[in-house]
């Protein structure tokens, strides 16, 4: 038996399935977030990249596991800064 997620392209089927968990979970959580309506939004953000990496996945070249990352970090930050700032300006 092999060390999961030992090649690149279960690790990428992993990390899809994460971002579709990662969505799913932001829009059915969100009724009970502080500020319920961009957070569904951002889920369904998510879950629209994540559709479009899976739609991508029959390329010819596929998204790297590297640019998956760069990705997560990327939304992961706009995440961030979006939720400061939604913060701010009804100060909850």
């Amino acid at each position: 038996m092999g060390i999961p997620f030992s090649d690149e392209a279960s690790l990428r089927w992993a990390l899809i399935a994460f971002e579709f968990f990662i969505g799913i979970a932001l829009v059915y959580n969100s009724r009970t977030q502080p500020f319920p309506r961009p957070s569904a939004r951002f889920g369904w953000l998510v879950i629209l990249l994540a559709t479009l990496v899976l739609i991508g996945q029959a390329a010819p070249k596929p998204m790297t596991v590297f640019a998956h990352f760069v990705m997560l970090s990327g939304l992961g930050g706009f995440g961030l800064v979006a939720g400061v700032y939604q913060l701010a300006q009804t100060q909850r």
